[in-house]
């Protein structure tokens, strides 16, 4: 019989049931096949529900409703989680939700869950779920006892693990064995570590520190394999800057003193087309990507440090990149 991963999913709506085939049909390499179980738990008594669902293993994943029409007292999905957890400390709970937003669910209940996905973005969500359920896997196979230990799971490259030491919070370099330091970390990685761009760029960021447009670096991708993160809780394609770097110094046969993205042009295979230009004064060598705009459906876009100011929403963080808007004279 295939590995699977056990998700399960509590809700008072049958009609997301409906997601269970896709979901079970879902394939991403490296990564087992799930299997989900839907409890429709619509007026039913909550404690008898709660009774039953803890005579039984301790899921991957568990998909929680957030609102849960159920006879009893416990009428919240945030509730069933922090009965839930006091039985399964290790399982994420992932909250679904109709809202489209995070700011629209207070900050205290979106702190019991791993994460919150609203039900319009959910199969978009697939792969995060199946990695939350891996990596939480890994985890509870480790015992941890110090950050380096920690670190090996980031699978970091040797030249960033003093500055991700020092980037990590006090609250993860210790307390490894309190229940909630799986979920406290997971929130780290995947919003903090991969969420700001520093030690680790997106596509669009890469290709601009390279000095190319996105297309440019399609041409090169191949080159930069080495580069791509694959510690827990990857969510997507991201790749070490500093490993970035190497690669790069190393195919162009440049000193380390070189601008990056000043070198990526003589990369074999890329043209003119193929390098960044800044967004405000269509010069090439952009040294960054910033916002249009301050609206809150802005773009980010390449920028010359001297065409853009700090962004006024987000404060400075060590060894992460300031964030930017445009600002064209």
């Amino acid at each position: 019989m295939t590995a699977t991963y056990q998700f399960l999913w509590i809700d008072d709506d049958k009609t997301r049931e409906d997601f269970k085939d896709s979901l079970q049909a879902a394939r991403f390499p490296g990564l087992k096949r799930a299997q989900l179980t839907f409890t429709n738990v619509k007026k039913l008594d909550s404690g008898v529900v709660l009774s039953e669902l803890e005579k039984g293993t301790e899921p991957d994943l568990v998909l929680m409703d957030q609102f849960i029409d159920t006879k009893g007292v416990i009428r919240q999905g945030y509730s069933f989680t922090e009965i839930l957890r006091e039985k399964w400390n290790r399982c994420p709970i992932v909250g679904v939700t109709a809202a489209r937003r995070r700011d629209d669910i207070d900050l205290d209940k979106q702190e019991q869950y791993e994460d919150i996905v609203s039900v319009e973005d959910l199969r978009q969500n697939y792969y995060t779920l199946f990695t939350l359920a891996e990596s939480h896997r890994r985890l509870a196979k480790k015992t941890l006892r110090t950050a380096d230990s920690l670190l090996k799971l980031l699978k970091a490259p040797k030249d960033e693990l003093d500055r991700l030491q020092t980037a990590l919070p006090q609250s993860l370099k210790n307390d490894f064995t309190d229940t909630s330091y799986p979920r406290r970390l997971s929130r780290w990685i995947r919003h903090t570590l991969q969420g700001r761009p520093g030690f680790l760029y997106d596509r669009a960021w890469a290709a601009t520190h390279l000095g190319l447009n996105e297309k440019g670096f399609e041409k090169v991708e191949r080159q930069f394999l080495g580069a791509l993160y694959s510690g827990i809780f990857r969510t997507k394609d991201l790749w070490w800057s500093s490993t970035l770097r190497s690669i790069l110094f190393q195919a162009t046969g440049a000193q380390k003193s070189k601008l990056p993205w000043q070198l990526g042009g003589s990369l074999k295979g890329i043209t003119e087309s193929h390098l960044s230009k800044c967004h405000c004064c269509s010069k090439l060598y952009p040294e960054t990507l910033g916002y249009e705009d301050l609206g809150a459906k802005a773009r980010l876009v390449p920028l010359h440090l001297s065409c853009s100011k700090p962004h006024p929403k987000y404060d400075s963080s060590l060894f992460f990149d300031e964030i930017r808007v445009m600002e064209c004279d």
